[in-house]
């Protein structure tokens, strides 16, 4: 089935947003990936874009006091008609770089990233950016869709 104008448009701004990350935030998948995710998430549910937060943790069961304790592997955005998408790219399915790793993975609500504790999660990524990646976002993705 092929896209609507809509997502084909939304999928062109995800590229060209990504693309603007790369270049000016440093370290976004070294603990802030969780950010992406959640701000990218609440402007697409703002939009009326369907979207799931999904957390891939390499341990076989977790609950969610552990995840939010002790972090996880990846937080990535699941878009029903894109897949799953992250500061990297739009996945037909889980990034190549997990397919070989014990994980198990689990969505929520966006909503429930904002309840995730930032004490264990990478400390590598500089949360001060974070300004900046919201702007980034809000530039690329707009109610233009």
């Amino acid at each position: 089935m092929e896209l609507s104008q809509k997502y084909c448009n939304l999928r062109d701004r995800i590229s060209s947003l990504n693309n603007e990350v790369e270049t000016n935030i440093d370290r976004l998948n070294h603990g802030g990936c969780i950010h992406y995710a959640r701000f990218l998430g609440y402007k697409l549910k703002r939009l009326g874009i369907d979207c799931e937060a999904f957390l891939i943790h390499d341990e076989e069961d977790y609950t969610f006091s552990e995840i939010k304790a002790f972090g996880c592997l990846n937080v990535l955005l699941y878009i029903p008609e894109l897949g799953f998408v992250d500061s990297t790219g739009i996945h037909k399915g889980i990034p190549e770089m997990y397919q070989n790793e014990v994980i198990w993975e689990k969505n929520y609500a966006i909503s429930t990233l904002k309840h995730f504790n930032r004490a264990y999660w990478n400390p590598t990524y500089n949360t001060s950016q974070n300004k900046l990646l919201k702007k980034l976002i809000n530039k690329h993705i707009n109610d233009l869709l």
